[in-house]
């Protein structure tokens, strides 16, 4: 069976969205797979699962820039090798004639973080494999432990802040110079965690590689920069976008994590608790809808998610962002430009010459953004916006503060939604495993109020 059958099958994709990925595969040769994956129409693992039950060849030798590293006493002992590795799957080759008891003694060893599957593979170049396996040699976890940082190239020390950042499922990589040391803290779940410390000494090489490759002025330290890089990690594209701030100790640098796949989730797997309601309203041929939150709470998630299940193909999208986080397909994606005045309020006055049937408006700030985002929804748009408060009553104040009239609120604002989120307890109940790396929580879940505006506000 072909992969697109197999996914429409399944329900995971649409004959639209199959007929749109041929279209563009005929332009660009790219794999069907990995086209699927970049426009958003499935997750990567679904991909995988995919491709684990249609072509599981074509899943083998994709090694990542972190293929799984097991123990090799342990594949040793069970005649085995790692011969692919998707990130989220593992496959081995074993000369073991019981080759179930050696997917499950490696499953046990690396959890159930991951998948371990079995794979075929040539007999001779399997048993030149483990022969070689055989002569190598594990280095003293003590002399290991004790090789100097100074002692590595800055790139590969980078390398490996990054990697284990994005091995926990951090969101962002902190940065700082402090009197004698830098600290690398990586926030997850909302909480910032200590990587590691290195010598003070290390931090204009740190700095000055990271700001060369994020493409600032490396020469310029007193004053606050930003720049963006990409990085391959378990074969897909990593953006980082990356700032820096001078302190008192040198500067500080900040990485935030991009990645559109980590985003790419069903809006009904956030946690919104009236979601019915709440996907209802996108039906909707105008007016004016609300995200809200804090900072960090994420309402930018759910904005995309949210947009990644409006009809794109039949409609019409633009959405303004400061910055630009992820690449949606079929979107318009206008990025603010501060040097030449092109604000959120300059965006909504130019976007109703381009035919719009959906705007979104990444952030109202001000009274002329929030008048033209009104007169949007009131000339037959349906718009999208987001504001910084935690509540429906403070939301309704913010509007009025920003020049908003009861009248034109009641005859645009059509839903609020205010959340925040919260961390989830792993499935160790809060003990600690090595699921959530000892920490007793794995991911986060929405928190959510929401409110369906349908005549006139008191």
């Amino acid at each position: 069976m072909r992969l697109g059958d197999y996914l429409k099958n399944q329900g995971l994709v649409t004959d639209e969205q199959i007929t749109v990925t041929l279209a563009e595969q005929a332009q660009t040769r790219e794999k069907i797979g990995e086209i699927l994956v970049r426009f958003g129409f499935i997750s990567r693992r679904s991909l995988e699962g995919a491709l684990a039950v249609v072509n599981p060849q074509a899943l083998i030798g994709q090694h990542s820039s972190h293929n799984a590293e097991l123990p090799l006493e342990l594949l040793r002992a069970h005649q085995a090798v790692v011969v692919g590795d998707t990130g989220h799957i593992i496959y081995v080759s074993t000369l073991s004639p019981r080759p179930h008891d050696v997917v499950a003694a490696i499953q046990n060893e690396v959890g159930e973080r991951r998948v371990v599957q079995l794979a075929s593979s040539d007999h001779e170049t399997l048993f030149a494999r483990i022969r070689e396996l055989g002569k190598k040699g594990e280095k003293p976890r003590e002399q290991t432990a004790a090789v100097s940082d100074q002692s590595s190239p800055i790139s590969d020390i980078i390398k490996s802040i990054i990697v284990r950042a994005l091995d926990s499922r951090a969101s962002d990589i902190h940065i700082e110079s402090s009197e004698k040391t830098v600290h690398v803290r990586n926030r997850i779940d909302g909480i910032l965690y200590i990587q590691r410390h290195m010598p003070l000494a290390m931090a204009n090489k740190l700095f000055t590689r990271i700001k060369d490759m994020a493409g600032m002025d490396v020469s310029e330290k007193r004053l606050p920069q930003d720049g963006s890089f990409s990085m391959e990690y378990q074969g897909r594209s990593i953006d980082f976008r990356v700032a820096t701030l001078p302190s008192a100790y040198g500067e500080k640098i900040t990485l935030r994590i991009l990645d559109k796949e980590s985003v790419m989730i069903n809006i009904r797997d956030l946690g919104i608790t009236a979601i019915e309601e709440w996907l209802s309203i996108s039906n909707l041929t105008n007016g004016l809808i609300l995200v809200c939150g804090a900072t960090g709470s994420g309402k930018t998630t759910t904005l995309y998610s949210t947009v990644r299940y409006l009809d794109t193909f039949s409609k019409s999208v633009y959405m303004i962002e400061d910055p630009i986080e992820y690449r949606i397909p079929f979107v318009n994606q206008i990025q603010v430009q501060r040097r030449v005045d092109f604000s959120f309020a300059e965006f909504t006055r130019a976007v109703l010459r381009h035919d719009p049937d959906i705007v979104i408006v990444g952030e109202v700030r001000d009274r002329e953004t929030a008048e033209n985002a009104i007169r949007l929804a009131e000339t037959g748009h349906l718009v999208y916006a987001t504001l910084h408060t935690n509540d429906i009553p403070s939301t309704l104040s913010r509007l009025f503060d920003l020049g908003m009239g009861k009248a034109d609120l009641s005859f645009s604002l059509r839903g609020i939604l205010v959340q925040k989120l919260c961390r989830k307890l792993c499935a160790c109940k809060g003990g600690g495993c090595p699921i959530c790396n000892g920490i007793g929580y794995h991911g986060r879940t929405l928190l959510t109020e929401f409110t369906r505006v349908n005549g006139e506000l008191d």
